[in-house]
């Protein structure tokens, strides 16, 4: 018997984001400053908030080398940008922003790992997000919807913070039950 681990493909990204949010991590580790933690790399969002409960240590791994290259990416993107950048990389303002924002990055990012970067975004040219293979899934349906809810999820996700984000999603776009 072969593992699916032998089909898994390991030069792509599989996951740009991770789509649920902080709590379980938090409510399930309860992590204290004495903690050392091991977190799956994923898209690194959890590995970045589990950092912010300052634990001793948090130890990242994955299977794919490309999901522990986003996360240096993002560590890298944290220490040296502005979030607007890391927000145009991300795909968030429109695929015309990706471009200056990757000028951007180019300037600053370590010769060993800027070729890597910069052949990604040519082959990505709309963002991080849509590149992930969860995603490119996910989004693919984007261009089947009527064009007013198309319009709406853009706007969701332009806004500053979570609660505007909650109540426009809960006025415009929450339809009752699944």
């Amino acid at each position: 018997m072969q593992s699916e681990f032998y089909t898994v493909a390991l030069d792509r990204l599989r996951y740009s984001l991770v789509w649920e949010d902080c709590y379980p991590l938090y409510h399930g580790l309860d992590l204290q400053p004495d903690d050392r933690v091991l977190v799956i790399t994923s898209a690194g969002c959890n590995v970045l908030n589990a950092l912010l409960k300052s634990p001793r240590q948090v130890i990242a791994i994955d299977l794919n080398p490309v999901q522990n290259k986003l996360l240096l990416l993002k560590k890298h993107l944290i220490l040296r940008h502005e979030h607007a950048v890391f927000r145009a990389l991300m795909g968030f303002d429109g695929p015309t922003s990706v471009a200056p924002a990757v000028q951007q990055l180019s300037t600053t990012l370590p010769e060993d790992v800027r070729g890597y970067w910069l052949s990604f975004f040519g082959s990505h040219p709309e963002g991080i997000l849509t590149a992930g293979k969860l995603e490119a899934y996910t989004t693919g349906f984007f261009d089947t919807l009527r064009a007013d809810v198309q319009q709406k999820l853009r706007q969701l996700i332009q806004f500053e913070t979570v609660d505007a984000q909650r109540n426009f999603f809960m006025s415009e776009l929450h339809t009752g039950p699944f």
